[in-house]
């Protein structure tokens, strides 16, 4: 059993079938009793809670509780956001985002990866894969890219994605 200040959070029995046998158990990391994609361990040390985090914006600053989750930002802090920084100087653009690793409670044998993509002002956008940023796993990094602004590769607009893998 596992207990948390707000009383019993997880309970599992496993019975010892052979003297000496490994066995591993599992107190509610990567479990997700709600369904909603988000781990309940995660939940709990940022939410208080194990339901809803699907549509749930905490911190009111226009992303998901899961969204957040997959960002690995704080869903309590609504500074606390995936975003492109970007700055133009000298006639060049520069865009830049933090690339989290995932670790903690939540994230156990899970990956985040990123992808920097880019589209020219057509309507609507066509989203391209930017050369050599299509699959950056995060590790605390900071992410930049530049280009010359007007070039015949220029691009008007700029995204970024997230995603986590694993089990």
């Amino acid at each position: 059993s596992v207990r948390s200040p707000a009383g019993l959070q997880h309970q599992v029995s496993h019975p010892i079938v052979e003297p000496g046998a490994a066995l591993r158990l599992d107190f509610g990391g990567g479990i997700d009793t709600d369904g909603d994609g988000v781990p309940n361990g995660w939940e709990l040390d940022h939410l208080g809670t194990a339901q809803g985090s699907l549509a749930t914006d905490t911190d009111g600053d226009g992303v998901s509780d899961h969204a957040e989750y997959t960002a690995g930002t704080r869903p309590s802090d609504s500074a606390d956001a995936f975003r492109l920084a970007t700055v133009i100087d000298g006639g060049k653009v520069q865009v830049s985002f933090r690339a989290l690793e995932s670790r903690g409670t939540g994230y156990e044998g899970r990956q985040r990866w990123y992808a920097l993509e880019s589209a020219t002002a057509t309507n609507p956008l066509r989203w391209q894969s930017v050369e050599n940023h299509s699959r950056i796993q995060g590790a605390d990094q900071l992410v930049t890219y530049s280009q010359e602004i007007g070039g015949t590769n220029s691009h008007g607009f700029f995204r970024a994605r997230v995603w986590l893998e694993g089990p």
